[in-house]
């Protein structure tokens, strides 16, 4: 039976604790710690069953090493009580193998941390019995940025009020707002916290986000909860993590004071277990006596409606003519037919409804992350993660939309080759191919005997060699001309034998190709431009409109709400360059003409 412990502690100098000294502890090997030119040995390597460091997109590779990672947050991290790294111990089930379990760690890891800009080592024991298996994940407690830099733990941010509006700066003699030497107004900046795990919600998203990644590959019946006990509304009492030390003491015949507590709630609750199966045992007998008299009343409804439809149609056979019949017959078809289309129009409004909630969801998180940025990092951001996060969700589209409309795609490219084809044999009947140079007539006719090229051109026997040439030319002309005609249809070929391979790539590779030769290199409109439009229009509604898209389209929201807001900071800015470039110069001018240095 699988069973949720996730549990999140600081490493902390104060305590006397080094991130150096638990990646030693958790991955079983030595590690020197080049700050305090120590080498830390700790941990059972027997117990260790795989490591592995996982990055953020923006971290330098050197930190694939983790021994290189944690010196380097132990370096950065200068103050005797830095808490330098996070630590995450989680419980495996025993469903999972160890492959499984080290996807589900991954995996966990990649949703939840990298995706946070936090570098990451986990490994994987398990005890000699293989009764006990769980992971530890050691997490470098800075973010990294996207320069492979580290973050900061605390930001100046503006003080807001309640309204969500920045507080004035004032002066105390005056009252008024104070001015800086631009009359830009100033607000008052407050110091914030901005790393996210050192916030209670990012805790209570972790420990939902390892019990969600865990019951996505777990049957219904071995699922784990990560909330307690009185949030689910059972009525247990929960037990303590006991480890490796507590089962160890009882190994030795010694009392573990963990152990001997959770033995004496699991007695209780296998009384609570007993007292709740007693109620739920009256509780069913209570429901099979109500089944049983709604049963019968049931019953006794259908006998009576059965009575009154017969006589209801005892009268309708004396009274109603087959025409009034027919057109109670197509009104009920109205009917059925208008109760299906507002069936339809209430799913794809659920519909609509639930990709609403998950796009404020996700503008929600974006704006979160992106709001406190200036415009110069809002720039930033675009120009890297924004533009890789749209790329990615437009391929994705793309390959979407090709899949599911393969069969009209392979319509049009086989009308495609087909045209090709009309067109080659249609120039051959306005083209036809000229004959080879007729070869020089025997000695005893070449007196009286002449030739006559394809133009009509007649020659002498003794302008044999002008004859040959000619003709010669005339069907190099032919050849190259036909060799220019018959090209096209070895790419239509190629391209529909892509689309009966369903060779997705292949078919985006060959538009892109020919949308950007159409309008780059030929300066005409390309071949497949209206398949082209059409694709692009298709894989557009799929970003708007499917849920797996959801992250994309709120980030372009938040982008283009945050760009808009923040143009006049970024146009006063760049003003107040220019002025400041401006100021430069006359000065510099100035100092010249007061050398002499300078002449006009």
């Amino acid at each position: 039976m699988s069973i949720y412990h996730l549990n999140m502690s600081n490493v902390s100098r104060a305590a006397g604790s080094s991130s150096c000294a638990t990646l030693s502890y958790i991955s079983g090997v030595a590690i020197h710690e080049e700050r305090t030119n120590t080498t830390y040995s700790y941990g059972r390597a027997e117990r260790v069953m795989c490591v592995g460091t996982l990055l953020p997109s923006s971290a330098p590779a050197a930190y694939q090493n983790p021994e290189t990672l944690f010196n380097a947050i132990e370096d950065f991290e200068t103050a005797e009580n830095a808490r330098t790294a996070k630590k995450i111990e989680i419980a495996l089930p025993r469903e999972f193998d160890l492959a499984t379990q080290r996807a589900v760690v991954e995996d966990y890891i990649k949703r939840n941390l990298n995706e946070r800009g936090y570098a990451a080592t986990y490994a994987i024991h398990h005890d000699k019995d293989g009764n006990n298996p769980h992971a530890h994940i050691l997490v470098a407690n800075r973010q990294i940025n996207q320069k492979g830099e580290w973050g900061g733990k605390r930001k100046m941010i503006y003080e807001t009020d309640a309204d969500g509006n920045r507080v004035p700066l004032l002066d105390k003699k005056t009252g008024q707002q104070k001015v800086d030497s631009h009359g830009r107004k100033q607000w008052k900046r407050i110091n914030a916290e901005v790393n996210p795990l050192d916030e209670k919600k990012t805790l209570k998203d972790l420990r939902k986000a390892w019990a969600d990644i865990c019951n996505e590959r777990l049957e219904a019946a071995d699922r784990i909860d990560h909330r307690s006990y009185a949030d689910q509304g059972v009525d247990k009492i929960p037990t303590q993590h006991e480890g490796y030390a507590a089962r160890a003491i009882a190994e030795r015949g010694q009392v573990s004071e963990i152990i001997e507590r959770n033995q004496q709630i699991r007695e209780a609750n296998r009384q609570l277990e007993l007292i709740a199966a007693a109620r739920q045992t009256c509780y069913a007998n209570l429901v099979i006596l109500n089944r049983e008299q709604q049963a019968e009343q049931k019953k006794e409804e259908e006998r009576q409606q059965q009575e009154a439809a017969d006589v209801l149609k005892r009268i309708e056979q004396i009274f109603i003519t087959p025409e009034q019949r027919q057109t109670e017959a197509a009104r009920a078809a109205a009917r059925a037919a208008e109760e299906k289309r507002l069936q339809e129009q209430r799913r794809q409004a659920a519909a609509e409804a639930e990709r609403r909630r998950e796009d404020a969801a996700y503008e929600q998180y974006w704006s979160g992350r992106l709001k406190d940025l200036d415009w110069r990092e809002l720039e930033a951001f675009c120009k890297g993660e924004y533009q890789q996060r749209r790329r990615a969700a437009n391929n994705e589209a793309w390959q979407m939309y090709v899949r599911q409309n393969i069969g009209q795609i392979t319509d049009y490219f086989t009308q495609q080759r087909d045209q090709v084809r009309a067109d080659i044999a249609d120039w051959k009947r306005k083209n036809p191919e000229p004959p080879q140079p007729e070869p020089r007539a025997p000695l005893y006719k070449r007196f009286f005997y002449t030739y006559q090229n394809s133009e009509g051109t007649t020659y002498k026997d003794k302008d044999y060699h002008i004859y040959k040439s000619a003709q010669e030319a005339i069907r190099s002309r032919w050849d190259c001309d036909f060799e220019k005609v018959q090209k096209p249809i070895t790419r239509a070929e190629q391209e529909l034998q892509y689309c009966k391979e369903r060779n997705i790539t292949k078919i985006i590779e060959t538009l892109e190709d020919d949308y950007r030769d159409g309008h780059m290199y030929y300066n005409s409109k390309p071949r497949h431009g209206k398949l082209y439009d059409m694709i692009a229009a298709g894989a557009q509604k799929l970003i708007d409109t499917l849920k797996d898209f959801a992250p994309v389209r709120a980030m372009i929201k938040v982008v283009n709400a945050l760009a808009h807001d923040k143009a006049e900071d970024r146009r006063r800015d760049l003003a107040a360059e220019r002025e400041q470039q401006q100021r430069q110069q006359e000065q510099q001018r100035t100092r010249q003409q007061g050398r002499g240095g300078y002449q006009r």
